[in-house]
């Protein structure tokens, strides 16, 4: 029995001795040049349209990997397309009965002015990743490729929950589940809309799925000072995402503050008369880039005051 004891105790302590050692090779003499080079051929080969730049890679505790100042950018010039400040990943545990079909890791994001935690995993035999997340107030003004892009400003702090399935470097083909909130945000407008330059709301709030390469946006509400509205509808999403097709609907209610800022005594007049419980139904189409707006009243479309495109 006391060699028994005295085996299983040796068997133990050999154990945690190569457990050891395995552990100071890892940590201490592991090869983050090498590795941050091979993720970044890796990134760049799964995505060909972009650039991925990784400034720092390297092991942290609890047997964590943190890439720090991550960009990518499209080939064709212009400013990040995306810009991570620190990307924490380590192994996650709950998952370990899956490892023979998929790597999964937690993780923690810090970019644009937030955070966004969560899960990921990528299948051993495919490139297919799950993911899911909670978003902390992201800065949206900080996405200054895309606003350069757009040619006008936007901003707001972005926070939700969402879940994603699909292929790489296919990602716009995969499954999204979100439910967003955009607070204390604004959105510059090129032309005026009832003589407003800029769109100030305090709550902006949708759910959204992602399938076949549509966006459908259902239970849309914006909150502003100036007016509310509510929304639905879908987003045809093209190869330059600017270039998406919008077919999005609602309802808008202008506030008192907003009809007493009109300077033209007739337009609030004609704005009055239109209304049908207090509110007007607008139609959002064309494109991101170039979206246009047009309003209808009691009477059909109001022309000439409140509609037009490149808004």
């Amino acid at each position: 029995m006391k060699k028994f004891v005295h085996w299983i105790l040796s068997t133990l302590g050999y154990s945690v001795y190569t457990c050891a050692v395995l552990f100071f090779l890892l940590w201490f003499l592991f090869p983050a040049e090498s590795a941050r080079v091979w993720l970044q051929r890796q990134l760049d080969r799964l995505s060909p349209p972009l650039i991925w730049e990784i400034e720092e890679l390297r092991v942290a505790w609890p047997l964590s990997i943190v890439l720090r100042d991550i960009v990518v950018e499209r080939k064709e010039g212009g400013n990040a397309f995306v810009q991570v400040n620190e990307l924490k990943l380590r192994p996650d545990v709950t998952g370990i009965t899956r490892l023979r079909e998929e790597w999964p890791v937690s993780y923690r994001m810090a970019a644009l002015g937030g955070t966004v935690t969560g899960g990921a995993s990528l299948d051993r035999d495919q490139a297919r990743v799950k993911c899911y997340g909670e978003i902390n107030n992201l800065q949206i003004s900080e996405l200054e490729g895309m606003w350069q892009q757009m040619g006008r400003n936007g901003s707001g702090k972005l926070s939700g929950s969402f879940s994603y399935e699909g292929e790489l470097p296919e990602i716009l083909s995969g499954d999204l589940q979100a439910d967003l909130m955009v607070r204390d945000g604004s959105l510059e407008l090129l032309q005026p809309v009832m003589g407003l330059n800029n769109l100030p709301f305090n709550q902006l709030i949708t759910s959204l799925s992602l399938a076949g390469r549509v966006v459908t946006l259902t239970r849309g509400k914006v909150d502003s000072d100036l007016f509310a509205a509510d929304f639905e509808g879908t987003v045809d999403l093209a190869d330059n995402l600017l270039g998406s097709g919008l077919d999005i609907s609602g309802s808008f209610e202008p506030r008192p503050e907003l009809m007493g800022g009109l300077k033209d005594p007739a337009v609030v007049q004609l704005i009055k008369g239109q209304l049908r419980d207090n509110k007007l139904t607008f139609q959002l189409s064309d494109t991101l880039f170039e979206p246009g707006i047009r309003f209808q009243g009691v009477s059909g479309t109001i022309d000439g005051v409140i509609e037009g495109s490149g808004r």
